[in-house]
């Protein structure tokens, strides 16, 4: 609708045929931003991507404290990604896809926690990225884990997506 570039994997402005319900990936921080504003919505902040991943009792992945292999595409089982919501894993606020599968940008700038240790990133203004991808180990694919990753001119994006978030009114 508004001429914006597709991701470079796309063709004629459309998605790869039989990739119709795979994330959008491929896509700069700058890209998934703009579809937000688009969209009404925004990329959420790293503290709320960790607490629609966590819930209230801090759990270690999307469905509890255990790594159950059928509940992410992650540890390369499938090769690369799969259509969003194919593995059992959801969070306690139904959101599929949490962990694996692919990055997901937050709005969040790549800051080390009090006492933390700083990204080894030459990145320019590099984001909080959440979830880990398909290839990530389970040990990676938590809740909790923490990439960063530039927010643009990096030389690929192709494991790097996103979802929106949308304010709720406090009427």
């Amino acid at each position: 609708e508004t001429n914006y570039n597709p991701p470079p994997s796309w063709k004629d402005k459309d998605f790869p045929n039989g990739q119709a319900k795979y994330p959008v990936t491929g896509v700069n921080w700058d890209d998934a931003k703009s579809f937000a504003n688009w969209a009404e919505k925004r990329l959420p902040t790293e503290e709320e991507w960790e607490f629609a991943a966590r819930s209230k009792d801090n759990r270690l992945y999307p469905w509890g404290n255990e790594w159950k292999a059928d509940s992410a595409n992650a540890g390369n089982k499938n090769k690369g990604m799969i259509e969003v919501a194919s593995t059992e894993g959801r969070s306690p606020f139904g959101l599929y896809d949490m962990v694996g599968n692919a990055w997901e940008w937050t709005s969040s700038d790549a800051k080390p926690y009090p006492d933390g240790k700083d990204f080894s990133t030459e990145s320019k203004n590099p984001k909080i990225i959440r979830g880990g991808f398909w290839g990530s180990p389970k040990e990676n694919a938590t809740a909790t884990f923490r990439g960063a990753w530039g927010a643009r001119n990096e030389q690929d994006y192709g494991n790097t997506g996103f979802r929106c978030a949308k304010s709720i009114s406090p009427n």
